[in-house]
C-alpha cells in the first residue's frame, strides 16, 4: 500500500482533503488506482506501480518542460555525468530574438549522475521565452524548456474604483419575444437602464459555442468549444445578408407563446433554417462576386487558420454522423475519430460548402459580439465575461486536442450542504502532465479568446489551477479525489495574459480553498469571490468591514437560490420534492435557513421578527453593500426582478429546467 501511496503523491493525487464540515476524507486504494489509471499510470500490480514510479521520478529530475522564471537557478539532472560544463545556454526571446545570456553552471555530483544549477545573470522581460541547453560535445542531446516570465501582478484598471457595480445576467434569458432566447443585441436594449442605475459592467454567463444542433439541454457551462462564441446568440435580422432575404421568408418566424421554459429544440430549428437561408445568399452571391463581405470573411479564415478549420470540420462531421444516430465522436468510425486521419482529410475536400457554413457561423457570431461590445463601450459599459472550467468528454476540444485531456475522469465536487450527494459535472479535466508537456498551448489560447480589453474575466472554479476533484466512477455523487495542477505556472500565465489583454481577473474561489491558492491570488491581484450566503463567522454574517478590497461581492450565484428563493425556502422545497434531500436533511436545512434569515436581517439592519419581503430585504442589502470595500459589487437581474427560481439546480438535469428559464419580463420592459 505504501508504494501505491508514494506513486499517488508523485503523480499529484491528493491522498486526503478536508470536507466542508471539517471532517478529513481519505482516498481509498481503489479510488487511487482508478485516478492513476485516468492519468495513464496503471497501478494494479506491484510491477506497474514500480514502473510508473520510476518514470515519474526520472521526469521530475529532468529539465522541466515549463519553468516560471523568477531569477532563481534552474535545476536539471544528468545521469552518469561528471562533466562540470556539459551545456551552454541560449535563449530565444518571444519575438524570435536569440541571445546568449551571461550564465554560470554549478555541478552537484550525486549517486548516478549530477544535478546542475543554471544561473542566468541577465534579467528577462515578461513573456514566453525558450531556453535551449546546447551540448558542448557530440552525442549528447540538447534540452529545451519554456521560460515564462510573468509580470508582478495581473492587470488592474485604474478607471474601475472600489464599489464599482456590475449587473449579472443570463443572456439566453434576455429576450423581447416569448419562447425564444436573447441575442447579443438584447444587451443594448438593457444597456441604457443599466447605465442610468449606475452599473459599470454587464456580467454574462459563458458565451462559448455548444454543438450546433437541436437539443433540449444547453448549459453554458458544458460547451463544445471555448474558442468561439455561441451562434445561438446571433440576431439574424442584423446580418448584412438579411436585406436580400425575401419578405415571405422574413415573415416565417413563429408566433409568440407563453413565457415558459425555453424549448431549445424549437429555437434551434427556427434559427438554423433562417441562418442557412442567409448563408445561401452569402455563398451564391457574395463569395463568387468577391464582395467586401466576402473579402472580410476570407481574412477571418486566414487569420484563424487551423483552429477554425478544425472547429468547422468537427461541426460538419457531427451533423452528418448525427443523422445516422452517431452524434458523439466515439460513435464515429475509427477512421474519423482523430482530425489528422486520411478519411477526415478526404471528407474535408469533398464537403467544402458544409464546412464553410460553420466558418461563416463563427465569423458572424464573433462579428456581432464585437459590434455590441464596441457600442456598449461607447455607452460607458464594460463586459464581464465568464470562462467555463471544462468541456464534456465528447466535444470539439476533446476531439481536436484529445491528448491534453483525461477522458477516463470527470470534474466534479465532493459532497457539501447544497449538494449532499456530491457532484459530477460531466466535464473532462485537462491532464496536468500532458498539458504541461505542450507548454499549456490550449490553455493559453482559451484565455486569449475569452479576454476582452478593458473588461473582466471570471474564471469558474478557480481552484482548477491548483487542484480539481476527479470523479472516476459513472454517475453523480460517486467517490473521487483531488488531483493537483501546477498552480505557480498557471497563475503566471493568467497574469501575463491579463496584462497583455488588459483584462481584470476574478477567481471564483468558493468552497474549501487551499491557503496556497489564496496566497497566489493575493500575490497576483486576482480578485476573490465573496458570496453573501457563505460569508459568516459562526452563526453571524460578517460585518461590511470584514470584506477585503481585492474581492467581488454578490448575494448569490447561478447555482444558488435567488434572494426571494432563499427567503421563501423554495429551493429547499424543490430539492425535497426531487428527493435530493432525505427527511432528516430537509429538517436540518430548514432549521439552518431560519437561523440564517434571522441573522441576515439583523446584519443589514432589519427587524428579524418581521416576515421578510424580498424587495425590502434587497433594498436593505443594497444600502448595506454601498459601504463594502469590495472592488466590484455584482447584483443579479434575477434578484432585481424578484424572481424565486434559480437558473441552475446542481444535482439535476431534466428534473429541473436548468439554463432554460427566461426573465419574467421582456427585455424592453425591464426597469432597474
Amino acid at each position: 500500500m505504501e508504494a501505491l501511496l508514494n506513486l499517488a503523491r508523485l503523480a499529484g493525487v491528493t491522498l486526503s482533503y478536508e470536507a466542508t464540515d471539517g471532517r478529513q476524507i481519505v482516498a481509498g486504494g481503489d479510488i487511487l488506482r482508478r485516478i492513476l489509471s485516468a492519468l495513464n499510470l496503471p497501478a494494479d500490480t506491484d510491477e506497474q506501480i514500480a514502473l510508473a514510479t520510476g518514470r515519474l521520478h526520472s521526469r521530475s529530475r529532468a529539465l522541466q518542460p515549463v519553468i516560471v522564471y523568477k531569477g532563481k537557478p534552474i535545476p536539471f539532472f544528468l545521469e552518469h555525468s561528471t562533466d562540470p560544463q556539459p551545456y551552454s545556454a541560449e535563449i530565444q526571446l518571444e519575438g524570435d530574438l536569440v541571445i546568449t545570456p551571461l550564465q554560470k553552471l554549478e555541478q552537484h555530483p550525486e549517486a548516478g549522475g549530477s544535478t546542475y544549477y543554471l544561473h542566468l545573470l541577465d534579467p528577462l522581460p515578461p513573456g514566453y521565452h525558450h531556453l535551449y541547453l546546447l551540448p558542448r560535445e557530440l552525442g549528447r542531446p540538447g534540452l529545451k524548456s519554456l521560460l515564462i516570465v510573468a509580470p508582478a501582478k495581473a492587470f488592474d484598471p485604474v478607471d474601475l474604483p472600489a464599489g464599482s457595480r456590475a449587473l449579472g445576467l443570463q443572456l439566453y434569458a434576455l429576450a423581447d419575444r416569448a419562447a425564444t432566447m436573447g441575442t447579443f443585441y438584447d444587451l443594448l436594449t438593457l444597456a441604457s437602464a443599466a447605465r442610468e442605475e449606475g452599473f459599470r459592467l454587464l456580467g454574462l454567463n459563458p458565451l462559448h459555442a455548444p454543438p450546433w444542433e437541436g437539443t433540449d439541454l444547453l448549459s453554458p457551462y458544458s460547451p463544445s468549444s471555448r474558442y468561439y462564441k455561441n451562434p445561438y446568440y446571433l440576431d439574424p435580422a442584423r446580418l448584412p445578408e438579411y436585406a436580400a432575404l425575401p419578405d415571405s421568408r422574413k415573415a416565417e418566424a413563429r408566433a409568440d407563446q407563453a413565457r415558459g421554459p425555453l424549448d431549445y429544440r424549437l429555437i434551434f430549428q427556427e434559427k438554423d433554417r433562417l441562418l442557412r437561408s442567409l448563408f445561401e445568399i452569402f455563398y451564391t452571391e457574395h463569395l463568387p462576386a468577391g464582395s467586401a463581405l466576402a473579402t472580410e470573411f476570407a481574412e477571418f479564415r486566414r487569420t484563424e487558420g487551423n483552429l477554425l478549420r478544425l472547429q468547422a470540420l468537427y461541426d460538419a462531421l457531427r451533423v452528418d454522423f448525427s443523422a445516422r444516430g452517431q452524434a458523439d465522436w466515439n460513435q464515429w468510425p475509427l477512421s474519423f475519430q482523430q482530425p489528422d486521419l486520411p478519411a477526415v482529410q478526404a471528407y474535408e475536400k469533398k464537403e467544402t460548402k458544409k464546412i464553410t457554413f460553420y466558418c461563416w457561423l463563427y465569423w458572424h457570431a464573433g462579428r456581432q459580439f464585437d459590434q455590441v461590445a464596441r457600442q456598449l463601450d461607447q455607452m460607458g459599459l464594460g463586459l464581464y465575461l465568464d470562462l467555463a472550467v471544462g468541456v464534456p468528454h465528447l466535444s470539439f476540444e476533446t476531439w481536436a486536442f484529445r491528448d491534453t485531456f483525461a477522458l477516463k475522469a470527470s470534474t466534479g465536487a465532493p459532497p457539501d450542504p447544497f449538494a449532499p450527494g456530491g457532484q459530477n459535472w460531466g466535464l473532462a479535466p485537462f491532464h496536468p502532465h500532458r498539458l504541461r508537456d505542450v507548454a499549456y498551448a490550449p490553455f493559453i489560447e482559451i484565455l486569449r479568446r475569452n479576454m476582452l480589453p478593458g473588461g473582466v474575466l471570471r474564471m469558474d472554479h478557480f481552484m482548477q489551477i491548483m487542484r480539481l476533484y476527479w470523479v472516476v466512477n459513472p454517475g453523480a455523487g460517486e467517490p473521487g479525489a483531488y488531483v493537483s495542477y501546477p498552480a505557480d505556472e498557471l497563475a503566471a500565465i493568467i497574469a501575463l495574459e491579463s496584462q497583455r489583454n488588459k483584462t481584470l481577473i476574478i477567481g471564483e474561489d468558493l468552497g474549501t480553498v487551499p491557503s496556497e491558492l489564496s496566497r497566489l491570488m493575493k500575490d497576483y491581484h486576482f480578485l476573490s469571490w465573496k458570496v453573501l450566503y457563505f460569508e459568516k463567522d459562526g452563526d453571524e454574517f460578517k460585518d461590511a468591514g470584514r470584506y477585503p478590497e481585492s474581492s467581488l461581492f454578490s448575494i448569490n450565484t447561478h447555482d444558488l437560490p435567488t434572494l426571494r428563493g432563499f427567503l421563501e425556502q423554495t429551493d429547499i422545497d424543490l430539492r425535497s420534492r426531487l428527493n435530493l434531500l432525505t427527511p432528516e436533511q430537509e429538517q436540518a436545512a430548514r432549521a439552518e435557513r431560519q437561523a440564517d434569515i434571522r441573522a441576515l436581517l439583523q446584519r443589514i439592519g432589519l427587524n428579524g421578527d418581521v416576515p421578510p419581503v424580498a424587495n425590502d430585504v434587497l433594498a436593505a442589502i443594497r444600502r448595506w453593500a454601498a459601504d463594502l470595500p469590495c472592488r466590484l459589487i455584482v447584483e443579479s437581474l434575477h434578484d432585481l426582478l424578484s424572481m424565486k427560481d434559480q437558473p441552475n439546480l446542481p444535482g439535476t438535469t431534466r428534473e429541473y429546467p436548468n439554463w432554460a428559464l427566461p426573465y419574467r419580463l421582456p427585455v424592453s420592459q425591464i426597469k432597474l
